[in-house]
């Protein structure tokens, strides 16, 4: 979100992400396709205003106290494989979305199974463009041909409205942020 976001997206997400507020998850690997997104199946269909996502995710760190997940999902059926897939902002406390977490041999459930079943996206939570996730090239020649500051140099300041924004809300999300803050000031420009 940080280097590919609009700045809308940036503007609505960041902020929650830093503080703790919300909660995300990743979404890229699926049955039959791990680590190769050529054999994504996951499907989404723009009707109207928003994507309709059908399909499964599998090793899902997190899903089951996620608020968000970051999905890769097919949305261009008659594309070639490593294209037309894209990049979408999923909420998953909603009908349509089904977490089965998956008990490991010790007893724990860190992973899990996410399934998709007319889930719903609003259009614009597509990030760098529909189609446009074609691998790590896609989005490596946008950045290279980007004119706005790198993400290291916008990341502070978004970092400290969160940090402030989150003392009113209690120690958890102070600790959160400040974990954020610690990660980010690292990367910052002196």
């Amino acid at each position: 979100l940080i280097h590919f976001g609009s700045p809308e997206q940036q503007k609505r997400f960041l902020p929650p992400i830093v503080s703790c507020d919300e909660i995300w998850c990743q979404g890229y690997s699926e049955p039959g396709a791990g680590s190769d997104l050529a054999n994504v199946q996951t499907k989404a269909t723009l009707v109207g205003d928003e994507w309709v996502i059908e399909g499964q995710k599998i090793w899902t760190s997190g899903a089951e106290f996620s608020d968000w997940c970051f999905i890769l999902c097919r949305t261009d059926s008659e594309a070639p494989k490593h294209r037309g897939i894209s990049y979408i902002l999923v909420p998953m406390k909603q009908d349509g979305v089904e977490v089965r977490p998956i008990r490991q041999m010790g007893g724990s459930a860190e992973f899990a199974e996410v399934f998709f079943d007319g889930a719903k996206a609003h259009k614009d939570y597509v990030v760098g463009g529909v189609h446009r996730r074609s691998g790590s090239s896609t989005f490596s020649k946008k950045s290279s041909s980007r004119s706005s500051p790198p993400p290291s140099a916008r990341a502070p300041r978004v970092i400290r409205s969160s940090d402030n924004a989150s003392r009113t809300r209690g120690s958890a999300s102070r600790s959160c942020a400040s974990m954020h803050s610690a990660c980010w000031s690292t990367k910052a420009p002196t």
